[in-house]
């Protein structure tokens, strides 16, 4: 099973080595611009399955729904690589910060489902 640490180790590895890009070469704030890029793409290959579910401007669709399917989740992946490098520029931990955020969220609307 993948973890958030191994995704962080292999990450902020392949960053610095092949990249030749270390996590302090960006702000975070440019870290973060990488990452709205990406859900940017994300949100675009949305839009494409959306056009193509209620054929609203079907004439822009250039592709087919298991293509945008694909598109989506490899933007959603760069999302949560990028994040995850913001993240380690930060210092943050993002897993012990998912699961603070999602217990407080379930107290908050009474729900009993925790991490």
């Amino acid at each position: 099973m993948l973890s958030f640490t191994d995704i962080r180790e292999k990450n902020v590895a392949r960053s610095e080595k092949d990249w030749e890009h270390p996590l302090n070469s960006w702000s975070i704030a440019e870290w973060g611009n990488a990452l709205a890029g990406e859900c940017g793409e994300a949100c675009n290959a949305a839009k494409k399955i959306l056009r193509l579910d209620t054929n609203i401007r079907v004439d822009l669709a250039d592709g087919n729904r298991e293509d945008y399917l694909d598109e989506l989740a490899n933007e959603l992946a760069d999302t949560f690589l990028y994040l995850d490098l913001m993240a380690a520029a930060a210092g943050i931990d993002l897993e012990t910060s998912i699961i603070k955020k999602f217990n407080r969220k379930s107290k908050e609307i009474g729900s009993e489902i925790r991490l």
